[in-house]
């Protein structure tokens, strides 16, 4: 159950994790050099995936293909688009912030900003799971999960993994 939700979330954050890209302040942080950031933290192996745009596509491509798998009726599409829409409107305004406060030279505050990402997540999959039904969900998140694994294998191998190759230095 652990691995559904978790690829659940991790549609979500893949949204949202271009407002992580807006919260890393200009300066090296404690000790770090300058360009290493928080690459190479995360997720295991000390490599997380960068959310390019195209990485972004991708995610949605297949999100699309999931619930046209799915066969949903018209107001269980409805529901899961008002749901998708939802998020990403949520996530949008959290982004500003971020970028808002960035520019103000505000220090941001990262267990708000985890907290935030989990309360729109949370939000997220509770209404998916009513809009499309226990059964369709528990496919949704299987399928996804597939997915989800297809899309971060061939990331991988064309080392757009951070940190990758080049060993979590600016520009890897």
């Amino acid at each position: 159950m652990k691995k559904t939700v978790m690829a659940t979330m991790v549609i979500v954050l893949a949204f949202g994790m271009v407002s992580a890209s807006f919260a890393q302040a200009a300066g090296p942080r404690s000790g770090q050099q300058q360009g290493q950031g928080q690459r190479g933290q995360g997720q295991a192996g000390g490599q997380r995936m960068q959310m390019n745009p195209e990485m972004q596509k991708k995610i949605k491509a297949a999100h699309d293909k999931v619930i046209k798998e799915l066969k949903l009726n018209a107001n269980q599409t409805k529901a899961v688009g008002a749901a998708v829409t939802k998020r990403d409107a949520a996530t949008k305004k959290m982004r500003d912030q971020i970028e808002k406060d960035r520019k103000a030279g505000k220090q941001i505050d990262r267990t708000k900003m985890q907290e935030s990402s989990k309360k729109i997540r949370d939000t997220y999959n509770t209404e998916m799971k009513k809009a499309m039904g226990d059964e369709n969900y528990k496919k949704y998140e299987t399928r996804m999960q597939e997915e989800m694994k297809k899309i971060f294998e061939a990331a991988r191998k064309n080392g757009q993994a951070g940190g990758g190759k080049s060993g979590g230095k600016s520009g890897g």
